[in-house]
């Protein structure tokens, strides 16, 4: 989580609404940065040592090599893979029995999940990223449209 790009700030985000939800999740990450630091200052715990992730309930991974080392170091806890992608390395799922639903977070991801890695679509579930509209409230579209942003 060393710099902030799209898996670091969806993990950033989902730990902040799971804490204000009243759940008490821990990150595990390899190398902590600025978001770590985000996360820690608002009360969350973050950890780059793997002996110290407790007992969860589900281990919730967006990475492949941190999920299986999660699920390798915790092995009576189930597990999700989040597949943020299509043909990053981190877009690459773990094939391990726990994990027991890939979230694809779009078409194409769950494209990725099906025929590329072959995980067998009844264990694959499309749920798209999440917006926060706590910090991007809806507003009334302009009446003529001048700058656009897109989010990708």
């Amino acid at each position: 989580m060393e710099r902030a790009v799209g898996g670091s700030l969806y993990v950033r985000d989902f730990a902040l609404e799971l804490f204000r939800q009243g759940h008490h999740p821990v990150v595990y990450c390899c190398r902590p940065g600025a978001i770590s630091q985000q996360l820690t200052h608002a009360g969350i715990a973050v950890t780059s040592s793997i002996d110290r992730l407790g007992d969860p309930d589900i281990v919730h991974g967006n990475t492949p090599m941190e999920t299986a080392a999660a699920l390798l170091a915790l092995p009576d806890t189930p597990g999700l893979f989040v597949c943020h992608g299509w043909d990053s390395p981190d877009a690459m799922p773990p094939v391990l029995p726990r994990i027991l639903r890939y979230l694809a977070v779009s078409d194409i991801s769950r494209d990725r999940l099906v025929h590329w890695d072959g995980i067998a679509p009844s264990r694959v579930m499309l749920h798209q990223n999440p917006v926060d509209l706590l910090r991007f409230p809806r507003r009334e579209p302009p009446e003529v449209l001048r700058r656009a942003l897109v989010f990708s």
